[in-house]
Protein backbone atom coordinates (compact mmCIF):
# COMPACT_ATOMS: atom_id res chain seq x y z
CA UNK A 1 0.00 0.00 0.00
CA UNK A 2 2.40 1.82 -0.01
CA UNK A 3 2.59 4.96 -2.42
CA UNK A 4 3.74 8.16 -4.08
CA UNK A 5 3.03 11.18 -2.36
CA UNK A 6 0.74 14.15 -3.27
CA UNK A 7 0.13 17.76 -3.59
CA UNK A 8 -2.98 17.51 -2.79
CA UNK A 9 -3.90 15.16 -0.47
CA UNK A 10 -7.07 15.87 -0.72
CA UNK A 11 -8.42 15.42 -3.27
CA UNK A 12 -6.28 17.53 -2.98
CA UNK A 13 -3.83 13.59 0.42
CA UNK A 14 -6.10 15.00 -2.42
CA UNK A 15 -2.38 14.01 1.63
CA UNK A 16 0.65 12.80 0.40
CA UNK A 17 2.36 13.90 0.52
CA UNK A 18 5.93 14.80 -3.50
CA UNK A 19 7.47 17.66 -5.29
CA UNK A 20 9.14 16.32 -8.43
CA UNK A 21 7.06 16.19 -11.40
CA UNK A 22 7.13 12.57 -10.69
CA UNK A 23 6.09 13.20 -7.49
CA UNK A 24 3.44 15.74 -7.23
CA UNK A 25 0.47 13.61 -7.02
CA UNK A 26 -2.15 15.17 -4.83
CA UNK A 27 -3.04 12.88 -1.34
CA UNK A 28 -5.86 12.39 -4.19
CA UNK A 29 -3.54 10.43 -6.65
CA UNK A 30 -2.31 8.74 -4.13
CA UNK A 31 -5.42 7.76 -2.61
CA UNK A 32 -7.43 6.91 -5.65
CA UNK A 33 -4.79 4.49 -6.49
CA UNK A 34 -5.40 2.92 -2.80
CA UNK A 35 -8.51 0.87 -3.83
CA UNK A 36 -6.45 -0.68 -6.62
CA UNK A 37 -3.04 -1.55 -4.32
CA UNK A 38 -5.91 -2.44 -1.61
CA UNK A 39 -6.15 -6.14 -3.31
CA UNK A 40 -2.66 -6.47 -1.51
CA UNK A 41 -3.43 -6.08 1.77
CA UNK A 42 -7.56 -6.48 1.99
CA UNK A 43 -7.39 -10.01 3.53
CA UNK A 44 -4.95 -8.32 6.23
CA UNK A 45 -6.67 -5.26 7.01
CA UNK A 46 -10.40 -5.77 5.95
CA UNK A 47 -11.34 -9.21 6.46
CA UNK A 48 -12.68 -8.47 9.67
CA UNK A 49 -15.02 -5.60 8.66
CA UNK A 50 -18.61 -6.23 8.38
CA UNK A 51 -19.40 -5.03 4.77
CA UNK A 52 -23.13 -5.59 6.00
CA UNK A 53 -22.49 -3.02 8.64
CA UNK A 54 -24.12 0.80 8.08
CA UNK A 55 -21.22 3.23 7.36
CA UNK A 56 -22.33 5.54 9.87
CA UNK A 57 -22.45 4.48 13.40
CA UNK A 58 -22.72 7.96 16.09
CA UNK A 59 -21.53 6.13 18.82
CA UNK A 60 -18.67 3.60 17.09
CA UNK A 61 -16.57 6.40 15.08
CA UNK A 62 -13.43 6.47 13.26
CA UNK A 63 -11.17 8.94 14.77
CA UNK A 64 -9.26 10.93 11.95
CA UNK A 65 -8.24 13.63 14.56
CA UNK A 66 -6.26 11.04 16.02
CA UNK A 67 -4.90 10.65 12.49
CA UNK A 68 -3.79 14.08 11.58
CA UNK A 69 -2.40 14.26 15.23
CA UNK A 70 0.20 11.29 14.18
CA UNK A 71 1.14 13.05 10.95
CA UNK A 72 1.59 16.07 12.69
CA UNK A 73 3.72 14.41 15.27
CA UNK A 74 5.55 12.42 12.48
CA UNK A 75 6.60 15.14 10.44
CA UNK A 76 8.47 17.47 13.42
CA UNK A 77 10.87 14.80 13.66
CA UNK A 78 11.47 15.10 9.58
CA UNK A 79 15.15 16.78 8.92
CA UNK A 80 13.75 19.93 6.97
CA UNK A 81 15.69 22.44 4.56
CA UNK A 82 16.32 25.31 7.54
CA UNK A 83 17.46 28.17 4.99
CA UNK A 84 13.62 28.33 4.26
CA UNK A 85 12.03 31.76 4.98
CA UNK A 86 8.82 33.18 4.20
CA UNK A 87 10.52 35.23 1.36
CA UNK A 88 10.38 31.83 -0.46
CA UNK A 89 7.22 31.42 -2.95
CA UNK A 90 4.64 29.19 -4.63
CA UNK A 91 5.78 27.39 -1.16
CA UNK A 92 3.85 24.11 -0.70
CA UNK A 93 3.96 21.30 2.03
CA UNK A 94 1.89 18.34 2.63
CA UNK A 95 1.98 15.92 5.04
CA UNK A 96 0.33 12.59 5.25
CA UNK A 97 0.11 8.94 7.43
CA UNK A 98 -0.98 5.86 6.36
CA UNK A 99 -2.38 4.06 9.49
CA UNK A 100 -2.51 0.35 7.61
CA UNK A 101 0.97 1.04 7.10
CA UNK A 102 1.76 2.93 9.37
CA UNK A 103 4.13 5.07 7.30
CA UNK A 104 3.82 8.72 7.10
CA UNK A 105 5.59 11.32 4.30
CA UNK A 106 6.17 15.05 3.99
CA UNK A 107 7.03 16.86 0.47
CA UNK A 108 7.23 20.36 -0.17
CA UNK A 109 8.46 22.74 -2.71
CA UNK A 110 9.96 26.37 -2.33
CA UNK A 111 10.63 28.76 -5.28
CA UNK A 112 12.52 32.00 -4.29
CA UNK A 113 11.29 35.36 -5.42
CA UNK A 114 11.73 35.70 -9.09
CA UNK A 115 13.50 32.28 -9.87
CA UNK A 116 11.47 30.16 -12.28
CA UNK A 117 12.60 26.93 -10.51
CA UNK A 118 11.70 25.36 -7.41
CA UNK A 119 13.66 23.24 -4.80
CA UNK A 120 11.66 20.29 -3.99
CA UNK A 121 11.95 17.92 -0.92
CA UNK A 122 10.26 14.85 0.11
CA UNK A 123 10.92 12.86 3.76
CA UNK A 124 9.13 10.17 5.08
CA UNK A 125 8.86 6.29 4.65
CA UNK A 126 6.90 5.77 2.01
CA UNK A 127 8.05 4.26 -1.52
CA UNK A 128 8.17 7.62 -2.76
CA UNK A 129 11.07 8.73 -0.85
CA UNK A 130 12.63 5.01 -0.12
CA UNK A 131 12.65 4.09 -4.02
CA UNK A 132 15.15 6.05 -5.38
CA UNK A 133 16.25 4.19 -8.98
CA UNK A 134 15.58 7.34 -10.75
CA UNK A 135 18.35 9.21 -9.53
CA UNK A 136 21.77 8.35 -10.83
CA UNK A 137 24.46 8.35 -7.65
CA UNK A 138 27.12 6.94 -8.84
CA UNK A 139 29.11 10.24 -9.00
CA UNK A 140 27.62 11.17 -5.70
CA UNK A 141 29.66 12.43 -2.89
CA UNK A 142 29.17 12.09 0.61
CA UNK A 143 27.50 14.37 2.67
CA UNK A 144 29.12 15.20 6.13
CA UNK A 145 25.82 14.98 8.73
CA UNK A 146 25.25 13.94 11.79
CA UNK A 147 21.61 12.56 11.69
CA UNK A 148 21.92 11.62 7.71
CA UNK A 149 23.03 8.78 5.72
CA UNK A 150 23.78 11.00 2.24
CA UNK A 151 25.07 11.77 -1.05
CA UNK A 152 24.28 14.89 -3.08
CA UNK A 153 25.41 15.21 -6.59
CA UNK A 154 24.25 15.79 -10.07
CA UNK A 155 22.34 14.22 -12.83
CA UNK A 156 22.08 15.46 -16.28
CA UNK A 157 18.51 16.57 -17.45
CA UNK A 158 16.23 16.87 -20.20
CA UNK A 159 16.55 20.78 -20.37
CA UNK A 160 19.84 20.62 -21.07
CA UNK A 161 21.48 21.70 -17.86
CA UNK A 162 22.13 19.48 -14.76
CA UNK A 163 19.50 18.65 -12.09
CA UNK A 164 20.94 18.98 -8.48
CA UNK A 165 20.08 16.36 -5.80
CA UNK A 166 20.27 15.33 -2.36
CA UNK A 167 19.42 11.81 -1.38
CA UNK A 168 20.05 9.73 2.05
CA UNK A 169 18.07 8.17 5.47
CA UNK A 170 18.32 9.44 8.75
CA UNK A 171 19.00 7.36 12.01
CA UNK A 172 15.57 6.80 12.04
CA UNK A 173 14.71 4.81 8.70
CA UNK A 174 13.42 7.79 7.35
CA UNK A 175 14.26 8.46 3.47
CA UNK A 176 15.12 11.90 1.42
CA UNK A 177 15.18 13.13 -1.46
CA UNK A 178 15.57 16.89 -2.24
CA UNK A 179 16.09 17.97 -5.82
CA UNK A 180 17.35 22.15 -7.66
CA UNK A 181 16.43 22.70 -11.26
CA UNK A 182 18.90 23.29 -12.70
CA UNK A 183 22.62 24.68 -13.80
CA UNK A 184 20.91 27.04 -15.76
CA UNK A 185 19.61 28.68 -12.60
CA UNK A 186 22.99 28.74 -11.17
CA UNK A 187 22.66 25.63 -8.65
CA UNK A 188 25.83 24.24 -7.74
CA UNK A 189 27.46 21.05 -5.95
CA UNK A 190 28.08 23.30 -2.99
CA UNK A 191 24.87 24.79 -2.21
CA UNK A 192 23.57 21.45 -3.09
CA UNK A 193 26.04 20.52 0.34
CA UNK A 194 24.95 23.47 2.33
CA UNK A 195 21.33 22.69 1.78
CA UNK A 196 22.45 19.18 3.59
CA UNK A 197 24.15 20.36 6.12
CA UNK A 198 20.88 22.66 7.00
CA UNK A 199 18.48 20.04 7.24
CA UNK A 200 17.62 19.46 10.98
CA UNK A 201 14.36 19.00 12.45
CA UNK A 202 12.07 21.21 14.60
CA UNK A 203 13.83 20.67 17.76
CA UNK A 204 16.56 21.28 16.77
CA UNK A 205 15.34 25.03 15.41
CA UNK A 206 14.15 24.22 11.94
CA UNK A 207 11.52 26.95 10.54
CA UNK A 208 8.51 25.46 8.92
CA UNK A 209 6.52 27.62 7.03
CA UNK A 210 3.50 25.42 7.27
CA UNK A 211 2.01 26.82 10.57
CA UNK A 212 1.92 30.09 9.51
CA UNK A 213 0.61 29.33 6.23
CA UNK A 214 -2.50 26.89 7.42
CA UNK A 215 -5.32 28.44 7.76
CA UNK A 216 -8.07 26.04 8.67
CA UNK A 217 -9.39 26.65 12.13
CA UNK A 218 -9.00 23.41 13.92
CA UNK A 219 -11.95 23.78 16.43
CA UNK A 220 -14.34 24.28 13.23
CA UNK A 221 -13.51 21.31 11.12
CA UNK A 222 -15.95 18.67 10.75
CA UNK A 223 -15.46 14.98 9.70
CA UNK A 224 -18.31 12.49 9.12
CA UNK A 225 -19.27 9.08 11.90
CA UNK A 226 -18.21 6.67 9.39
CA UNK A 227 -18.16 3.28 11.15
CA UNK A 228 -15.35 1.35 12.73
CA UNK A 229 -16.79 -2.13 11.92
CA UNK A 230 -17.23 -1.10 8.37
CA UNK A 231 -14.45 1.13 7.26
CA UNK A 232 -10.91 1.65 7.74
CA UNK A 233 -9.07 5.05 7.43
CA UNK A 234 -6.06 4.18 4.62
CA UNK A 235 -4.59 7.95 4.72
CA UNK A 236 -4.73 11.33 6.58
CA UNK A 237 -3.56 14.28 4.91
CA UNK A 238 -2.88 17.74 5.48
CA UNK A 239 -1.81 20.29 3.07
CA UNK A 240 -1.29 23.80 2.37
CA UNK A 241 -0.78 25.57 -1.14
CA UNK A 242 0.14 29.85 -1.81
CA UNK A 243 -2.64 30.33 -4.23
CA UNK A 244 -5.58 29.05 -5.87
CA UNK A 245 -5.43 25.70 -3.43
CA UNK A 246 -5.08 27.08 -0.02
CA UNK A 247 -5.33 25.22 3.29
CA UNK A 248 -6.53 21.55 3.26
CA UNK A 249 -7.20 18.60 5.16
CA UNK A 250 -8.11 15.35 3.49
CA UNK A 251 -9.20 11.69 4.23
CA UNK A 252 -9.46 8.20 2.70
CA UNK A 253 -11.76 5.35 4.14
CA UNK A 254 -11.54 2.29 2.46
CA UNK A 255 -14.91 0.54 2.89
CA UNK A 256 -16.20 -3.30 2.54
CA UNK A 257 -13.93 -4.67 -0.12
CA UNK A 258 -13.53 -2.50 -3.04
CA UNK A 259 -14.98 0.80 -2.24
CA UNK A 260 -13.08 3.80 -1.17
CA UNK A 261 -14.41 7.57 0.51
CA UNK A 262 -12.43 10.21 0.25
CA UNK A 263 -13.04 13.57 2.38
CA UNK A 264 -11.67 16.89 2.16
CA UNK A 265 -12.06 20.33 3.54
CA UNK A 266 -10.52 23.27 2.16
CA UNK A 267 -10.79 27.11 2.63
CA UNK A 268 -11.03 27.78 -1.09
CA UNK A 269 -13.50 26.81 -3.81
CA UNK A 270 -13.00 23.10 -5.09
CA UNK A 271 -11.03 23.24 -8.44
CA UNK A 272 -13.26 20.78 -10.44
CA UNK A 273 -16.12 22.83 -9.75
CA UNK A 274 -15.22 25.09 -13.29
CA UNK A 275 -13.63 22.21 -14.60
CA UNK A 276 -14.51 21.26 -17.98
CA UNK A 277 -13.39 17.57 -17.06
CA UNK A 278 -16.61 17.66 -14.66
CA UNK A 279 -20.12 17.83 -15.02
CA UNK A 280 -22.65 18.87 -12.94
CA UNK A 281 -25.29 16.48 -12.01
CA UNK A 282 -27.86 17.80 -9.60
CA UNK A 283 -28.36 19.64 -6.66
CA UNK A 284 -30.09 18.37 -3.53
CA UNK A 285 -31.06 18.78 -0.02
CA UNK A 286 -29.72 16.21 2.56
CA UNK A 287 -32.57 15.59 5.45
CA UNK A 288 -30.17 17.89 7.57
CA UNK A 289 -30.61 20.60 5.10
CA UNK A 290 -27.25 21.13 3.62
CA UNK A 291 -27.56 21.63 -0.24
CA UNK A 292 -25.18 19.22 -2.26
CA UNK A 293 -24.21 19.30 -5.77
CA UNK A 294 -22.78 16.14 -7.52
CA UNK A 295 -21.00 15.86 -10.41
CA UNK A 296 -19.37 13.38 -12.66
CA UNK A 297 -16.21 13.00 -14.49
CA UNK A 298 -16.93 12.01 -17.78
CA UNK A 299 -16.75 8.80 -18.21
CA UNK A 300 -15.74 7.82 -15.01
CA UNK A 301 -17.63 5.65 -12.05
CA UNK A 302 -16.65 7.68 -9.35
CA UNK A 303 -18.98 10.56 -8.11
CA UNK A 304 -18.50 13.81 -6.44
CA UNK A 305 -20.08 15.64 -4.04
CA UNK A 306 -19.73 19.54 -2.76
CA UNK A 307 -20.72 21.52 -0.44
CA UNK A 308 -20.54 24.18 2.10
CA UNK A 309 -21.20 24.63 5.97
CA UNK A 310 -20.50 28.74 5.44
CA UNK A 311 -16.81 28.93 6.72
CA UNK A 312 -15.28 25.90 4.39
CA UNK A 313 -15.85 23.85 1.84
CA UNK A 314 -16.44 19.79 1.78
CA UNK A 315 -15.85 17.59 -0.71
CA UNK A 316 -16.95 13.99 -0.70
CA UNK A 317 -15.69 11.29 -3.60
CA UNK A 318 -17.16 8.21 -4.06
CA UNK A 319 -15.50 5.23 -5.98
CA UNK A 320 -17.75 1.71 -5.61
CA UNK A 321 -17.77 -1.55 -6.97
CA UNK A 322 -21.40 -0.57 -8.08
CA UNK A 323 -24.34 1.88 -7.00
CA UNK A 324 -26.12 -0.36 -4.49
CA UNK A 325 -22.89 -0.37 -2.45
CA UNK A 326 -22.86 3.10 -1.91
CA UNK A 327 -26.25 4.45 -2.42
CA UNK A 328 -27.11 8.17 -2.70
CA UNK A 329 -28.98 7.99 0.90
CA UNK A 330 -26.10 6.24 2.74
CA UNK A 331 -23.82 9.49 0.98
CA UNK A 332 -26.31 12.03 2.44
CA UNK A 333 -26.00 9.85 5.90
CA UNK A 334 -22.61 10.45 5.71
CA UNK A 335 -22.64 14.30 5.06
CA UNK A 336 -25.38 14.64 7.33
CA UNK A 337 -22.89 13.14 10.29
CA UNK A 338 -20.14 14.94 9.38
CA UNK A 339 -22.08 18.87 9.66
CA UNK A 340 -23.21 18.15 12.93
CA UNK A 341 -19.72 16.47 13.92
CA UNK A 342 -18.79 18.29 17.21
CA UNK A 343 -15.78 16.28 18.71
CA UNK A 344 -12.52 17.81 18.76
CA UNK A 345 -8.99 17.41 18.74
CA UNK A 346 -7.09 15.87 21.51
CA UNK A 347 -3.72 17.47 21.38
CA UNK A 348 -4.10 20.96 19.10
CA UNK A 349 -0.17 22.26 19.81
CA UNK A 350 0.32 20.11 17.03
CA UNK A 351 -0.59 22.58 14.75
CA UNK A 352 1.26 25.23 16.71
CA UNK A 353 4.82 25.82 15.54
CA UNK A 354 7.82 24.91 17.41
CA UNK A 355 10.00 28.21 15.91
CA UNK A 356 8.68 30.97 14.84
CA UNK A 357 11.08 32.50 12.89
CA UNK A 358 13.87 31.06 11.23
CA UNK A 359 16.88 30.80 13.41
CA UNK A 360 20.28 30.21 10.90
CA UNK A 361 24.02 29.59 11.56
CA UNK A 362 26.75 30.44 9.43
CA UNK A 363 26.15 27.83 7.02
CA UNK A 364 22.24 28.76 6.35
CA UNK A 365 23.54 32.47 5.84
CA UNK A 366 26.03 31.39 3.69
CA UNK A 367 23.63 29.55 1.47
CA UNK A 368 20.99 32.17 1.58
CA UNK A 369 23.57 35.09 -0.15
CA UNK A 370 24.38 32.03 -2.80
CA UNK A 371 20.36 31.78 -3.61
CA UNK A 372 20.25 35.39 -3.39
CA UNK A 373 23.19 35.75 -5.92
CA UNK A 374 20.81 33.70 -8.21
CA UNK A 375 18.00 35.98 -8.10
CA UNK A 376 20.63 38.78 -9.20
CA UNK A 377 21.51 36.92 -12.34
CA UNK A 378 17.89 35.93 -13.82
Amino acid sequence: MKKLWLVILLIPALLVIGCSNESKESTTSKESSAQAENSEKEGKETKEKDNSAPLVDENNPLDERAMLEEAMNRQRDVLKLSFITDDYRSSRVNVGYYPLDDEFSYAASYMYPHLISSIFFEGGTTNLTSDNGHIDTSNGEKLDHNSLDALYGANESTSGGDTYYITGEDKNGASYIVTAEDSNQGYTNEMMKLMGKSMKTEEEGAYDPFYHMFSLDIDKLKFPKINKKRSDIYAAGIGVEEGSIGSHIGITYLTGDRDQISYSIQDKESLWVNDDLYEEVGEEKTPGGYSVIEYSDNGEDDRYFYWSDGEYYYELVVTASNDKTIATEDIYTIIDSAMSDDRAFATKTVFDAINEKPAFTENEKELNKLIEKLEDKN
